[in-house]
């Protein structure tokens, strides 16, 4: 909790916040202990990490999309295919689980179509459908 960079700017925001522990926990060490201290201007805040980084690529494709070179704008390129956000994100999630040393889910130990305890259907898919949704009606 707390350790994302940019999380630094709600400790600038209340130092207060540098000693909360996540959820509350006694067994954990407070945010002044793991967490990043690293401010920002404007911070995005997401409870999935990847959630957060696509909302910021997709907001990038509807600031910078029409102005981008054709071969740098993969949201048009998914769409050329036939793909969307979420089929390339559980394709990359699925490659991840394939690897020998693949990665696993955050909560749990499991090589498993989920991250952070949430399965990739229909939690993941619904909100990077939302976020695709979002991106193509103003692109």
């Amino acid at each position: 909790g707390g350790n994302e960079v940019g999380m630094g700017r709600l400790v600038h925001l209340d130092p207060t916040i540098a000693e909360l522990k996540p959820s509350g926990n006694a067994d954990f060490v407070a945010l002044s202990d793991t967490g990043c201290y690293r401010s920002c201007d404007h911070l995005l805040l997401s409870s999935v990490s990847n959630w957060g980084g696509s909302a910021f690529e997709m907001a990038a494709h509807v600031l910078y999309g029409s102005g981008c070179p054709a071969e740098a704008d993969y949201c048009a390129a998914l769409s050329r295919v036939g793909c969307s956000l979420a089929d390339l994100e559980k394709a990359v999630l699925a490659a991840a689980c394939a690897q020998p040393a693949g990665a696993v889910d955050g909560v749990y130990p499991d090589r498993a179509m989920s991250i952070d305890g949430l399965a990739f259907e229909p939690h993941h898919r619904k909100l990077y459908d939302q976020l695709w949704s979002l991106a193509a009606g103003v692109s």
